[in-house]
């Protein structure tokens, strides 16, 4: 696995570690570490991260319409991008300036939730 997949795997588990309730088992968050750690090999980490990043709010209930805070057209391609599993999504699905936008949404929403940065995502900014 390349470098950028395993700075990827701490920023996953850094994002599981902060939603997860302590103590308090979670079915939904263990599957999708599951289904996104089973795509690893066939889709880029880029839209893995940003599906994981996308369901995580969404399970816990900060997600808001999507329509909101993007575009029409990246909010149909992030919805249909829900409701895929992960080891099906399409490379082309996104541009990579869609990409780029769902990140800032989504590190803005996760950032304003947890009220704090998560390390290893200025970790990812610095390297990457």
């Amino acid at each position: 696995m390349s470098w950028e997949v395993n700075l990827h795997f701490g920023y996953f588990s850094e994002l599981l570690a902060e939603f997860s309730q302590e103590e308090e088992e979670s079915d939904k968050l263990f599957r999708l570490a599951v289904a996104v750690l089973g795509a690893i090999d066939s889709v880029p980490i880029e839209v893995l991260a940003r599906y994981m990043e996308l369901w995580l709010l969404r399970l816990e209930g900060v997600l808001p319409a999507l329509e909101q805070k993007l575009s029409p057209q990246l909010a149909a391609k992030a919805v249909e991008m829900m409701r895929q599993p992960p080891a099906q999504l399409q490379e082309d699905l996104m541009q990579a300036a869609d990409l780029k936008r769902l990140e800032t949404m989504c590190e803005e929403l996760i950032e304003y939730h947890l009220e704090k940065r998560l390390k290893t995502k200025r970790m990812i900014r610095k390297l990457l």
